[in-house]
């Protein structure tokens, strides 16, 4: 995961590891880890004064650097579900692989919420609560899109979240994925069937929305949305719904499904389809495959046989 970043985010990661290191103490049992040594590293890395690498000490900082510090540790963790012991057994718990049947109770939720806030606004004789309604009621709607593109082209939440709808070519039927929201800084242009960009259209009509950003942010609508906004959708959605979180994961949890429903394509062209630069990075974390899969395999009915030439196949017939 760490090579599939450009050199800067590399160099930042080395540093903030470096200092997680140094808080939790690199003989700490990873599995041992919980919510309290989190609250506890975000106390005293706002404060400061914690010394690491060579000598070095960090200032007092705010929120959003505990933040990324603790989405590393998470991204670390996760990393060790790929490594095995001298026994074959796994570091860590396996990641997570969304199902159908999981998405199509998310998205039933999703649209449970959508009539909700509908029929408030119609009950409501306040025309300002009305309006509060069915800004609900479109914030649902985007929720329910961006699920969808996360099922539908195994994008990462960044990119999808960063969609405009100029990136759409309803006409050429491809998607634009921008080269500010890709991990590796690159630009991609994606064809989709006709299903697919008809849905994109059907959302479209239902927002009301002729250009901008797909997911455009409430306060400063010429920005988009955070990407943990879609998390967030996502994981309400999934209370609503009565299923339980998938241990580790939200959207990867998708983009893992995404992929492991395309083993039989060419590799290549589901790098390009979901956006990997690197197959390493694909086989090794994104790779899962099920039992299905593994009988498939095991139940392959073709044999190898001996090459013949033109004139021995023209003897034999």
């Amino acid at each position: 995961m760490l090579a599939d970043n450009t050199k800067a985010s590399q160099e930042d990661a080395r540093t903030r590891a470096s200092i997680l290191c140094a808080v939790i103490g690199g003989d700490r049992e990873v599995r041992q880890l919980g919510r309290d040594d989190v609250y506890s590293y975000a106390a005293r890395r706002r404060a400061g004064g914690i010394r690491y690498g060579c000598g070095k000490t960090t200032p007092p900082v705010r929120q959003r650097s505990v933040q990324a510090d603790v989405k590393l540790l998470k991204q670390m963790t996760r990393w060790g579900c790929t490594r095995t012991t001298s026994a074959g057994r796994p570091w860590l718990v396996r990641r997570p692989v969304a199902t159908l049947e999981c998405y199509q109770a998310t998205r039933d939720a999703m649209r449970a919420k959508q009539t909700e806030y509908v029929e408030r606004a119609r009950a409501t004789v306040s025309k300002a609560a009305a309006c509060r309604e069915k800004a609900r009621e479109q914030s649902w709607i985007r929720a329910e899109l961006g699920l969808y593109l996360l099922e539908a082209t195994g994008r990462r939440r960044k990119a999808i979240m960063g969609l405009r709808w100029a990136d759409i070519d309803f006409e050429a039927g491809s998607i634009t994925w921008r080269a500010e929201f890709d991990k590796r800084r690159k630009r991609w242009v994606v064809p989709y069937s006709s299903d697919v960009l008809d849905k994109l259209r059907e959302f479209q009509i239902r927002l009301g929305a002729f250009g901008g950003f797909v997911f455009p942010n409430t306060r400063h609508p010429e920005l988009p949305a955070p990407a943990d906004m879609l998390s967030q959708w996502i994981v309400k959605a999934e209370k609503a719904a009565g299923l339980r979180k998938l241990e580790g994961s939200v959207c990867h949890a998708y983009r893992r499904k995404w992929r492991s429903e395309r083993t039989a394509h060419p590799l290549k062209a589901v790098m390009v389809a979901g956006g990997w630069s690197d197959s390493n990075t694909m086989l090794t974390c994104y790779d899962h495959p099920d039992d299905a899969d593994v009988l498939a395999v095991t139940s392959e009915a073709r044999k190898r046989r001996e090459r013949r030439t033109y004139e021995e196949a023209a003897q034999t017939g």
